[in-house]
C-alpha cells in the first residue's frame, strides 16, 4: 500500500501537478487487517488522460467515474464586472488628483477602498476558475487485498497391515461390549424379577415348627 501511495506521488510530479490531500487507514475485515485510503491529485488539463492510464495501471480497477463543470458564464460575468470596477477606480483616482479639501480627500478615498476590495475580490475569484481549468481533480482511492492463508490440510495416507489389525480389533472389541451392554439390560431384569418372586414366596409361606421329640 505504501508503495502504491508513493507511486501515485510519483506520476502527478512527473505530469506537472501535485497531491493536493490524502489519507489512510487501517481496517479489519474477518480477522484480515488491510489498508485503505485515497488521494486527491490536481493535474494538469492537457496530462488528464495520461495520468488516469499510469494510476489505472498500478492495480485492478474496480470503479471510476468522470464529471465536468462548465464555467465559461461565471468567467465572462466576473470579467465584466472586473472591467466595471477598473472603470471606477480610474474615476475616483482622477477625483483624488483634482480634490483641494480635506473632507472630499478623505470621502474619495472611503470609496476608493471599497473599488480596490471588489477588485481584489473579482481577481481571486478569476484565479481560482484558472486554476480549476488548467488543473483537473483525479481522486484516486486504494484498497490493499489482504493476505489469506489457506488452511493447511493433510495428505490423506493409506494405512499398513498393523493399522488395519488394529482397527479390526477395536471394532471387534467395540461390537463384544455393545452385546454385554444389551445381554446385561435383558438379563438384570430378569434375575430382579426372579429375586422378588422368590421373597414373595418365602414371605407367605408358613414355616414348619419343629414337632418335641418322644421320650
Amino acid at each position: 500500500f505504501d508503495a502504491r501511495g508513493s507511486e501515485i506521488r510519483a506520476i502527478a510530479a512527473e505530469l506537472g501537478g501535485y497531491v493536493s490531500s490524502g489519507e489512510s487507514h487501517i481496517e479489519e475485515y474477518d480477522e484480515n487487517r488491510y489498508a485503505v485510503g485515497w488521494f486527491t491529485l490536481r493535474i494538469p488539463s492537457d496530462r488528464f488522460d495520461d495520468a488516469v492510464a499510469r494510476v489505472e495501471g498500478l492495480g485492478e480497477r474496480v470503479s471510476s467515474s468522470l464529471s465536468s463543470q462548465d464555467v465559461s458564464d461565471q468567467y465572462v460575468d466576473l470579467e465584466g464586472r472586473l472591467k466595471y470596477w477598473r472603470q471606477q477606480e480610474a474615476f475616483y483616482t482622477g477625483l483624488l488628483a483634482e480634490a483641494q479639501d480635506i473632507d472630499d480627500l478623505v470621502a474619495i478615498q472611503v470609496q476608493m477602498q471599497d473599488v480596490l476590495l471588489n477588485i481584489e475580490q473579482i481577481e481571486g475569484q478569476l484565479q481560482y476558475l484558472d486554476g480549476r481549468t488548467s488543473f483537473a481533480t483525479l481522486t484516486v482511492g486504494l484498497t490493499e487485498v489482504p493476505d489469506v492463508v489457506a488452511p493447511i490440510v493433510e495428505p490423506e495416507t493409506d494405512p499398513g497391515p498393523i493399522e488395519e489389525a488394529f482397527d479390526q480389533a477395536g471394532e471387534v472389541l467395540l461390537a463384544t461390549v455393545a452385546f454385554l451392554i444389551v445381554a446385561a439390560a435383558v438379563i438384570i431384569p430378569i434375575g430382579i424379577l426372579v429375586l422378588i418372586a422368590w421373597l414373595i414366596v418365602r414371605l407367605f409361606t408358613p414355616r414348619r415348627k419343629d414337632q418335641p421329640a418322644e421320650g
